[in-house]
């Protein structure tokens, strides 16, 4: 499967900071205290990807499609995902993609190249492409309302700060059916070309009632 994750780990906790705790009715709470921080740790071992040689071939019935990938693959494991060797030329194919893989097409009596003529030396999905980490965290507070008739008792605002990424990680973009570099022999195969989102922080104002 495309979105196969063999090992993933999420962390989700939510914690009120006790300050002044003791005394809910008192100013010193209201205003200092109440605070409640989320956090979520999420890390996994990356999605998989298929490497192409971008030729094309045709089906016995004549129709055609690519791209294909590579018809030779001399059984070298790559090296490890991680983003240091993703960010290196040949990515966890130090040496480049010719070191692992070949595309010779052979064609038929009318010179067409076939497809049963050319089994793929390689399996589908058959690479680990960028482990990913992330932690997300969120600070938030709420202040009480006066029910005033209208709003009842539960009436209250939350104002709440969310940091995205919040340590600013790298995390490589995973590898797409299409990209140019999966195609063993581009100047750029194997290397990751763009990086998910940075640090995002958002505020948010909530009324509940």
């Amino acid at each position: 499967s495309d979105f196969d994750v063999r090992h993933s780990f999420v962390l989700a906790g939510i914690y009120e900071l006790p300050f002044f705790r003791d005394n809910k009715q008192g100013w010193a709470y209201k205003l200092l205290g109440g605070f409640e921080i989320n956090g979520i740790v999420t890390r996994h071992t990356g999605y998989p990807f298929s490497v192409f040689q971008g030729a094309g071939l045709r089906t016995p019935s004549g129709e055609f499609f690519g791209p294909i990938r590579p018809t030779g693959y001399n059984g070298n494991q790559p090296i490890a995902n991680t983003n240091d060797n993703f960010l290196s030329p040949g990515g966890i194919f130090p040496g480049g993609g010719n070191q692992y893989f070949s595309g010779t097409i052979r064609t038929d009596s009318m010179g067409r190249p076939n497809f049963e003529l050319n089994p793929p030396g390689v399996g589908r999905n058959a690479f680990r492409g960028p482990k990913y980490f992330n932690v997300d965290m969120s600070i938030a507070k709420r202040f009480g309302l006066p029910s005033l008739g209208v709003l009842g008792e539960a009436a209250n605002i939350e104002l709440r700060a969310t940091a995205f990424n919040i340590f600013n990680q790298l995390n490589l973009a995973p590898f797409n059916f299409f990209d140019g570099n999966l195609i063993f022999t581009n100047n750029n195969f194997g290397q990751a070309t763009s990086g998910l989102a940075g640090r995002v922080v958002e505020l948010q104002a909530r009324f509940r009632f």
